[in-house]
């Protein structure tokens, strides 16, 4: 079994696709609606409608079940950010036990050193985008990032709940990591 988490409106074929929330769950309009980063509400509601989730299982990702060595991969992109930091390792701890030997654990996450880096030296405009990258769009519960995560963090974490790949890739300059 292959698990795809946070799938949303990529849903990927041969996978279980699991996500906390569909179109119907997210509430237009959030913390920073005014600002001119974030699209109107109305703006938001408009292009929500159009939008399609198809998910197999509707659930949080830290509170998933199943037993352990039963998970061939397990797909994670840009999900653990989401999640408080503590969550997300004991959600990591958790993969962890789901996983066969020699499973597969796709991560990919903000690479927030480089963010950081980034907003630093960033003009207006620049800084406007990389908010939102930074602490994601607001527009629901759903749409906030609650932890940052660095390659040196990210690899530190997953040695010692036991990971043997513990490398982070970065997937372009300035991109995410990527985790494999």
């Amino acid at each position: 079994m292959k698990l795809h988490l946070g799938c949303g409106r990529n849903y990927l074929e041969g996978y279980v696709n699991i996500d906390c929330t569909t179109t119907k769950q997210y509430i237009p309009g959030g913390v920073l609606k005014n600002s001119s980063l974030f699209m109107s509400e109305g703006e938001y509601q408009k292009q929500l409608q159009q939008l399609e989730f198809k998910v197999d299982k509707l659930a949080r990702i830290e509170e998933l079940e199943y037993p352990e060595n039963s998970i061939k991969e397990i797909r994670c992109i840009h999900v653990l950010e989401h999640l408080p930091f503590r969550s997300a390792i004991r959600a990591l701890k958790r993969f962890y036990g789901f996983l066969q030997s020699g499973g597969l654990l796709l991560l990919e996450v903000p690479n927030a050193e480089e963010l950081f880096l980034r907003f630093k030296e960033a003009d207006l405009q620049q800084r406007k985008i990389l908010y939102e990258l930074i602490f994601c769009n607001q527009c629901s519960p759903a749409e906030f990032h609650r932890s940052a995560w660095d390659p040196v963090i990210l690899s530190a974490v997953l040695k010692e709940i036991g990971f043997k790949s513990g490398a982070c890739q970065l997937l372009e300059k300035n991109g995410p990591i990527n985790q494999v």
